[in-house]
């Protein structure tokens, strides 16, 4: 199992866009933080489409902040201590809101770990289930060990009633892919640093590849992986445009400012950015997801 932590921070808003990951090719898991931004799928999916294993199931925990889940024309809006799980990821919009955000979301293969159910479930964990998934969340953000981590989930969310079932730490975990750990770390540290305006070359650098060779081992760790891109460039351009669009939330957002941060060279690239991708100017994308947000309450 292969372990990741990618942040981006824009200092001067105090916000940022902080994702853990434990990466397998059969399951998945996300501990999210973020800060003072609105994360509205909703919006971010006019841009790009999502892809990478969308016919898993996926469970939500929210552990702080508010969030809401649309899928199979039901919107379901969450708090701390609720847990979702919807039976295709792919049916998946979220809105992730609050000055603190943090949540786990977790997705696997049917058969592996349990089965589909659904279309849509949901719970709220007691107080000492909370306690307990909370420990997950912090030791995926910090060094717990990975298949011990996923361990203690499926116990947890299977004793809450989700899909899922519990399985020791031995038959989880898994050799990662030849030079896959090495290619994680050289996207996590060019991928939190947006502002620096990551090229192929910096990838080449950390990697020892060549353009092409880079380009496809890329591509094959995406799909291997299931992640939603392909090679080095929709990878980079995805994430740039996003958390862009993201931190354009937070009150008082500039886009010359969001633009920098994200590694655009202007507030004009930006907007062209945004433009060519189907989404609004910066200076409108707030309202338009408070708008979204008002329609589906």
């Amino acid at each position: 199992m292969i372990r990741s932590l990618r942040t981006v921070r824009a200092p001067a808003l105090a916000a940022s866009l902080s994702n853990a990951a434990l990466i397998h090719t059969r399951l998945r898991l996300h501990a999210v933080e973020n800060e003072r931004v609105v994360n509205e799928d909703m919006l971010l999916l006019r841009a790009y489409g999502r892809s990478g294993r969308v016919e898993r199931p996926v469970i939500t925990v929210l552990l702080e902040g508010e969030a809401r889940v649309s899928a199979h024309g039901r919107n379901e809006w969450l708090s701390p201590g609720d847990v979702i799980a919807v039976d295709s990821k792919g049916e998946v919009r979220m809105r992730q809101a609050g000055a603190k955000f943090a949540s786990l979301a977790f997705e696997w293969e049917p058969g592996f770990v349990g089965g589909r159910g659904g279309p849509v479930e949901r719970w709220r964990a007691p107080d000492r289930a909370l306690a307990r998934l909370r420990e997950v969340w912090t030791g995926l953000r910090g060094d717990g060990d990975p298949a011990a981590l996923v361990e203690a989930l499926l116990a947890v969310l299977a004793e809450l009633g989700a899909p899922v079932e519990p399985k020791p730490a031995r038959e989880l975990d898994e050799p990662p892919a030849p030079h896959a750990q090495d290619i994680t770390r050289a996207l996590d540290r060019v991928l939190s640093n947006l502002e620096g305006q990551p090229m192929m070359l910096d990838l080449q650098d950390q990697l020892h590849l060549s353009p092409r060779q880079l380009n496809r081992v890329i591509a094959e760790y995406n799909e291997r992986y299931g992640f939603n891109s392909s090679g080095w460039i929709d990878t980079r351009n995805r994430r740039r445009l996003m958390f862009g669009a993201t931190f354009m939330t937070v009150p008082d957002a500039v886009a010359r400012e969001v633009a920098g941060v994200v590694g655009y060279r202007s507030a004009a690239a930006f907007t062209r950015a945004l433009r060519m991708a189907g989404l609004p100017p910066p200076s409108a994308i707030a309202a338009e997801v408070e708008q979204i947000a008002r329609a589906l309450k």
